[in-house]
């Protein structure tokens, strides 16, 4: 029992969670639908656990949410300005005081994808009761889950400029708030009905930079990608990723590329893969899913090699925009990371907040000044679009 008479339910897979669950998070995210989390669940690696939780008033369930448990990847750097790798500083921090400190941790949202996608409730539960409740189901899992010897830490992540004011309870239970990399959000606008419309809207600079990006790219090919070719370019496809997952400056789950199979084979024209072609050979990927009016850009995959001569990751930026504007869509968001190139097609920064918090009050209590010094890299932003021309960002 929570407080406010609160039930809480916990599950361990999501085959097992009721069909209830269903009616609230079939409203929001993909990344909360039992379809996507199946996949996630099904290919994840071993040291990989899923906790699901659903919250009950008066046997009527009015929040649901998502966690992942994990060792906290050793790949994460010391060195370097993201929130993760502050974290990692933390943890490192307090090992010195003992040998024997687990390096698991709990993570509401989640790992694989920038965004709110954790925590989701009914319109008719309070918010500051909702968030309320979030940080006492977090507190009961690290507690009393079959693996809390092992759990060192808490964290809550991505939560936008409408949510934060309410997140900002979890300071109150003694969690450090961060202000993480924004995620970069295009909005599209209604007047688009082509991408020629967008690039309308463009300075002669940035236009001119996207039709010399196609230019570049004219010996490049796009496939969509269905299942049974997705299986034929497996190994290609993971040494694409690998690519860029060797330059990422932090990891926080082991994502496996074999999930790409089941995301297809499920979720249909819900998710989709783009190879790139020079000549026969495939030379990079973008992935992404297509949810009530949101374009969600996924893992991308790429070849160092030929990139800069054929312009392959400006292309699938621009690609993303196509896309966005020929399904319909409102939003879409790309993900942290490459600030500066998004900025320069139309994306603008929504700033996001998590929260992490130790177990051991004491070790909490030394990350205060780590965090007291920490702000996200600078990085410039451009603004591609005429004067005249207005967004109107949607902020989450």
């Amino acid at each position: 029992m929570l407080s406010n008479n609160l039930q809480l339910k916990l599950f361990d897979r999501i085959t097992a969670v009721p069909a209830l669950w269903d009616d609230i998070a079939n409203s929001g995210s993909i990344f909360m639908q039992r379809t996507y989390l199946n996949a996630v669940e099904k290919n994840a690696d071993s040291g990989l656990y899923f906790r699901y939780a659903l919250l009950f008033m008066e046997n009527k369930l009015v929040a649901i949410a998502s966690f992942q448990i994990m060792d906290f990847n050793s790949k994460i750097p010391s060195e370097g300005s993201s929130q993760l790798c502050i974290i990692k500083r933390m943890v490192e921090k307090i090992k010195q005081l003992s040998e024997k400190l687990a390096e698991k941790i709990i993570v509401n949202g989640n790992a694989f994808a920038t965004g709110e996608h954790g925590f989701l409730f009914i319109d008719d539960l309070p918010k500051k009761q909702a968030y309320l409740a979030l940080a006492e189901t977090l507190a009961y899992i690290r507690k009393n889950d079959v693996l809390h010897d092992h759990i060192s830490g808490v964290l809550t992540k991505d939560f936008c400029p409408k949510s934060q004011p309410y997140a900002d309870q979890f300071i109150n239970y003694d969690y450090h708030a961060f202000a993480s990399e924004p995620n970069m959000v295009i909005n599209i606008d209604s007047d688009w009905t082509s991408f020629d419309d967008y690039l309308a809207c463009m300075v002669s600079k940035y236009r001119t930079k996207a039709k010399s990006s196609y230019k570049k790219a004219k010996s490049i090919t796009t496939i969509d990608f269905d299942t049974v070719q997705i299986q034929q370019y497996i190994a290609q496809i993971k040494q694409l990723y690998d690519n860029v997952e060797s330059k990422a400056e932090f990891s926080l789950g082991n994502f496996n590329i074999e999930t790409f199979v089941d995301f297809k084979n499920d979720l249909k024209s819900e998710f989709f893969f783009k190879g790139y072609f020079l000549e026969e050979k495939l030379v990079g990927f973008s992935t992404g899913f297509l949810y009530g009016s949101t374009l969600d850009a996924h893992y991308v995959g790429l070849d160092y090699e030929y990139n800069y001569d054929h312009a392959i990751y400006p292309c699938m930026l621009y690609d993303y925009v196509k896309m966005g504007i020929d399904k319909g869509m409102s939003i879409i968001s790309l993900g942290r990371t490459a600030e500066e190139i998004k900025s320069s097609i139309g994306a603008v920064p929504v700033n996001m907040k998590l929260y992490f918090k130790h177990k051991n009050t004491i070790s909490n209590h030394l990350i205060t000044p780590i965090v007291k010094h920490y702000k996200p890299s600078p990085w410039k932003e451009i603004d591609p679009f005429k004067k005249e021309y207005k967004q109107n960002l949607m902020l989450c």
